[in-house]
């Protein structure tokens, strides 16, 4: 409390003690609690409130009188303004109460009150003012805002409550309603500089506060006087208490601190406080919604578009504040970047002279150097001095000189900082400099002499005498020695050749600061020499040397590497000048200015003969002219950005043949050794001549001479792009070629080939083109022609051409041919699609016959593309499970019992539906996967026989047939496989039987007699299908290990009239004297039963007994038939019946 009331006295008055005056602790206690208890009061009984409200104010007023009367200080103008606003509002509210006490009515509004009311006001916002200043002499435009915002966002706080019904109160007064205007005008402007007076800087005492609320209570009374002017009554005491409590507090005298460096930034609670006044608007508004009041919403709307043009305004000056922050931090950088590369004190100086100026360019501020002798006598600025600024030119705590700002406002805070930091760096950087110079002495000084010591030169100085009195550490490396050894001795030590170029170097010396150098040669310890480019100076006359200095360079390396390069040019002229390739160089105008002697290998000439001619002089005539542009373009381009490029081009010999050259261009204008552009060419013709033989070979067949295939396929391509879609292409296929080949050998069938092909040539209208695709295959592209030959005519032609006879070495060959013609269509065809094309109309020829002309049809390529479809499709199928078998009874004729059954394949294909096997068996031995098929249909079948086996009584027998494919035969691995499905499913080998197509078996007799015995062999039937429509059926019956022979149902269906033909008698009785089963195929009819029955067949199948049908289907077939005793059969003697129609399935898997 003592330096609280050592600072009050400070302001130039006297003041009581510390407890007892009316600065203590009691004065303003004992003034704020009577305001309270008067407002208290006053709250409890009306009747004494406005008489109370003023003998307080008096009370009040009078303490501060006394006080202000003892403190007459310059410092407390400020506070005695704002409290001046306290009497002009007693005058106010004493004026108010006379009035209603004289007259018995209330005053009028407005009255002489609202006067004294007014000037309370001015003097207050005029007070508040004063008191900001007095803390911070910033502009604080920014304070301004915020206050404003604050302010706006209060007043539309208390618009609802306070504001609007102030001025709806005398609605009939205009001067009532402008006064209350004013008043609230008024209002405003104090909220709005009492709101930057709080959020700006400055400490917040004590007394501060009670100055606040005193401010506060005294607008909230002027608010409401015209809504409750109880309220305002009661109110006034607290204004009047609050006030003079602030006066009286200890801690007034802080309030009057100024704080020359505030925070820069924008603190918490002050934001919190912007945020909250910014929600006012959309709060009030809500509100106003709320209870209907809809006249307000036009003030809510102008005080929500006042606080953002607030906001806006704001923030622009947050974003100039961030450019001018930005910019001083960019100059304080410039300006330590300068620092640190200031040499000495003047530069530093100049470096802080020119950022200070940078610095407080934009305030309008002087600067000049203070401190020094002409500044004796002036007193230095004030510390809290906002309007001066200092950067000390020296170490902040010695009294060096200073860079001194003197602006007539207050300087801003952010240069003020930003001088500051310069002050603080130009310190550190004198420092440095200072500390750097001395370092830099040290390390000059141990510099020279590590210099000196460790130089790779050899330095020496010689005395008059002749005699070495120094040198240099280094003498040991490069000569070998050490300078004990050498110090004292003559200079002819180290040289004895070179002793004269030294002496007189050293006697040039004394005309010159330093000689020109020489090349000398000083004698290495182990004898050699080494080359040292010297020179000397003279300093005899210099009292720490007397003598001349020598500084030898060792050169031995730069010697050798001159040695070495004449080496390299001369072996460099040697190569140019005898390598086989042609090295020319031309001038900007073309001309030869050298031309290596290999210009007379290839072309000829001497080099002298070429010179100062044109380089096209040697150009062959067609190519001149061209070859000119190139050179000309390439010699107007800029010396260096000429990129390197080749070029092939025929030159014209002296004896008048012709070379290809390969040259390449190389631009060496810039390089002062060639100065010109240089040509390398090189000889190309038999590379040339080698890549058209490759070319033609790579287009053509080797044997004919014809284009071949992919030749072939380039020209249909092109034709077709060319024409349209005109032309065609004939597929040519020699009929049974491989039949001369086998017979006559294949050098007959080459040569064969050779004169097809010179006849086809022959044949041909010149528009056409033949070519071989390889073997026998040939293709002609038959082009329009404007005849009326057409392609048809042309393909005629050539058959009819070929059918002469061929004589080859004595044999003479009549060679037929299968030609298939395609159209090659338009641009967008393929030369594969054309080729394929004809390839399936030849086949198609072929199949009809052969030397015979087809033309392709769309039908041929849907049926090979569904043929490719399928074969994709049937690799898929087996192991997918779309695969599915069906079984046909096979029956006893004599019982009608079933005693077997025939697996038959069927393919349930995800988009055709259900396949017969005619549909794909066929594909499946192309494509080999009949193999992986007839493998799958015996592990089904042998699978569901041995199901039908265990469900059947004991005494029933049941065999199971199954198709081979000749393919199956083939395989080694049959045997195997048979014996594997057997054994797996634990079957008897007699109840399988395996079926061999007839003719597949005549032809492969020897293989197959083998792999049918050793399934014979297994246990296993063995089943000859289809017997009789091979022509040598009986010849080969006899020699297979055959157990049934099933009749082909050709045989069957020639039953008529109640007759078989007599091939049908002849099998049967075969089968009689063989010993075998016979098995009719196709039965559909009654009469054809009777008639196998009577010829002694003992088995048969057809739709007369079942159609095939699904493992369950047959399950129960097979159990009504062994319950029912079989079929029912007809007698011998009843008319024959059509069964079912005929099944067009073929029984093969």
């Amino acid at each position: 409390m003592s330096r609280t009331v050592s600072r009050v006295r400070g302001w130039g008055g006297e003041s009581e003690d510390e407890d007892g005056g009316l600065t203590g602790r009691a004065g303003w206690k004992v003034v704020l609690g009577a305001g309270l208890a008067a407002t208290v009061v006053g709250a409890l009984v009306p009747t004494v409130r406005a008489p109370l409200a003023v003998i307080t104010g008096v009370v009040v007023i009078g303490c501060c009188v006394v006080f202000l009367a003892h403190n007459r200080g310059t410092a407390i103008r400020p506070v005695r303004q704002i409290i001046a606003a306290a009497p002009l509002g007693l005058l106010g509210a004493t004026a108010s109460v006379l009035y209603e006490l004289t007259t018995g009515e209330e005053p009028p509004y407005p009255g002489i009150g609202e006067f004294f009311y007014g000037a309370a006001y001015v003097v207050l916002i005029g007070g508040i003012e004063r008191l900001r200043r007095a803390r911070n002499d910033q502009p604080d435009h920014e304070g301004l805002i915020d206050g404003a915002i604050i302010a706006v966002a209060l007043g539309l706080a208390l618009w609802l409550p306070a504001v609007s019904p102030a001025l709806e109160a005398n609605p009939e007064s205009v001067l009532a309603t402008i006064t209350s205007g004013v008043f609230i005008l008024l209002s405003a402007a104090v909220m709005v500089v009492g709101a930057r007076l709080a959020i700006g800087p400055g400490a917040k005492a004590p007394a501060w506060y009670l100055l606040g609320a005193g401010i506060l209570a005294f607008v909230a009374a002027d608010l409401t006087a015209r809504v409750a002017p109880d309220a305002s009554i009661i109110l006034s005491p607290i204004v009047y208490a609050c006030m003079g409590a602030a006066l009286l507090h200890p801690s007034l005298p802080l309030l009057l601190d100024r704080d020359p460096d505030p925070p820069a930034e924008v603190g918490t609670a002050r934001f919190a406080i912007l945020s909250a006044a910014l929600l006012v608007a959309p709060a009030t508004l809500i509100v106003i919604a709320r209870t209907g009041r809809r006249d307000d919403l036009i003030v809510m709307a102008l005080g929500a578009a006042v606080v953002t043009g607030l906001v806006l305004a704001r923030l622009t000056l947050m974003i100039r504040a961030g450019s001018e922050a930005a910019r001083l931090e960019h100059t304080l950088r410039q300006a330590s970047d300068r620092l640190l590369l200031a040499a000495d004190r003047p530069s530093l100086e100049a470096a802080a002279y020119d950022a200070v100026g940078l610095l407080v360019d934009r305030t309008g501020a002087a600067i000049r150097v203070a401190g020094g002798a002409e500044d004796e006598g002036e007193p230095a600025p004030a510390i809290r001095d906002t309007r001066v600024a200092r950067v000390k030119l020296g170490r902040p705590d010695e009294p060096d000189l200073a860079i001194q700002v003197e602006s007539e406002t207050a300087l801003p805070q952010p240069v003020r900082r930003a001088l500051s930091t310069l002050e603080t760096n130009l310190a550190l950087a004198v420092d440095s400099a200072q500390l750097a110079e001395t370092l830099q002495r040290t390390r000059t000084e141990r510099r020279f002499r590590v210099m000196i010591e460790n130089s790779s030169d050899l330095i020496l100085v010689v005395a008059p005498d002749g005699t070495i009195s120094f040198i240099t550490p280094a003498v040991r490396r490069l000569l070998g020695r050490t300078a004990f050894d050498l110090i004292g001795r003559p200079l002819a030590d180290l040289t004895d050749d070179d002793l004269e170029l030294l002496d007189g170097l050293i006697e040039r010396s004394a005309a010159s600061t330093f000689t020109p150098p020489i090349e000398v040669r000083l004698r290495h310890a182990d004898g050699h020499h080494r080359w040292f480019e010297a020179v000397a100076r003279d300093l005899t006359d210099d009292p720490e040397l007397e003598g001349v200095i020598l500084n030898c360079r060792e050169v031995t390396d730069r010697k050798d590497a001159e040695v070495r390069l004449y080496r390299s040019e001369a072996r460099f002229r040697a190569l140019v000048q005898n390598v086989s390739d042609v090295v020319a160089v031309i001038d900007d105008w073309g001309r030869f200015t050298y031309v290596s002697p290999a210009i007379t290998r290839l072309l000829g000439y001497r080099p002298e003969q070429l010179l100062d001619t044109p380089a096209t002089a040697v150009i062959a005539s067609d190519e001149r002219q061209s070859v000119e542009r190139i050179l000309t373009g390439a010699l107007r381009v800029a010396a260096g950005d000429l990129i390197d490029e080749s070029l092939e081009l025929r030159a014209i010999a002296m004896d008048g043949s012709s070379r290809i050259l390969d040259v390449t261009v190389t631009d060496l204008r810039h390089d002062p050794a060639v100065q010109g552009v240089v040509l390398n060419a090189r000889d190309v013709t038999l590379r040339k001549q080698l890549e058209s033989s490759l070319r033609h070979q790579a287009d053509h067949d080797s044997l004919t001479g014809l284009p071949n295939r992919s030749h072939f396929a380039r020209l249909v391509e092109e034709t077709a792009v060319a024409d349209g879609g005109s032309a065609c292409v004939l597929f040519i296929d020699l009929d049974d070629f491989k039949t001369v080949n086998d017979s006559l050998g294949h050098a007959v069938g080459d040569e064969l080939l050779v004169a097809v092909a010179q006849r086809l040539t022959a044949s041909l209208p010149p528009e056409a083109t033949p070519a071989r695709l390889g073997g026998d295959e040939f293709a002609v592209l038959v082009r329009p022609t404007e005849d009326d030959l057409g392609p048809v005519g042309v393909a005629l032609r050539l058959l009819h051409e070929l059918r002469s006879p061929f004589d080859i070495n004595g044999w003479e060959i009549v060679v037929t041919a299968s030609i298939g013609i395609a159209a090659v269509g338009d641009q967008g065809t393929t030369p594969e699609v054309v080729l394929r094309n004809a390839d399936m109309a030849m086949y198609l020829a072929k199949e009809r016959g052969k030397d015979r002309v087809e033309l392709f049809e769309e039908a041929m390529h849907v049926t090979a593309f569904e043929r490719l479809e399928l074969k994709a499709d049937l690799a898929r199928a087996i192991t997918s499970g779309q695969l599915a078998l069906v079984y046909q009874p096979v029956v006893a004729l004599e019982t009608g019992r079933i005693t077997g059954a025939e697996a038959l394949v069927r393919w349930d294909h995800p988009r055709r539906g259900r396949l017969s096997p005619d549909a794909f068996i066929s594909i499946a031995e192309e494509t080999g996967l009949i193999v992986q098929l007839g493998q799958w249909v015996l592990e089904e079948a042998c699978q569901q026989l041995r199901t039908w086996q265990l469900s059947l009584p004991g005494d029933a027998a049941l065999s199971m047939s199954v198709n081979l494919s000749v393919r199956q035969l083939e395989q080694a691995s049959i045997i195997d496989s048979v014996r594997g499905v057997v054994d797996q499913f634990a079957l008897d080998p007699s109840t399988l039987t395996l079926e061999i197509t007839e003719t597949v078996v005549i032809d492969h007799m020897e293989t197959d007699r083998s792999r049918l015995t050793a399934l014979k062999a297994l246990g296993v039937q063995i089943a000859l299908d289809d017997f009789g429509v091979g022509y040598s059926s009986l010849r080969y019956v006899d020699d297979l290990p055959v157990d049934v022979l099933k009749v082909d149902r050709s045989f069957v269906a020639g039953i008529v009239g109640g007759e078989a033909t007599p091939v049908l008698e002849a099998i049967v009785a075969l089968s009689r004297r063989l010993g075998v089963h016979t098995v009719a195929e196709g039965i559909e009819t009654q009469e054809q039963i009777n008639v196998l029955r009577r010829m002694g067949c003992d088995l048969g199948q057809g739709f007369w007994f079942s159609p095939p049908v699904t493992s369950e289907v047959f399950t129960e077939m097979l159990e009504n038939n062994l319950a029912g005793g079989g079929f029912e059969l007809p007698d011998d003697d009843a008319a024959g019946g059509s069964g079912s129609a005929v099944d067009d399935d073929v029984n093969r898997p």
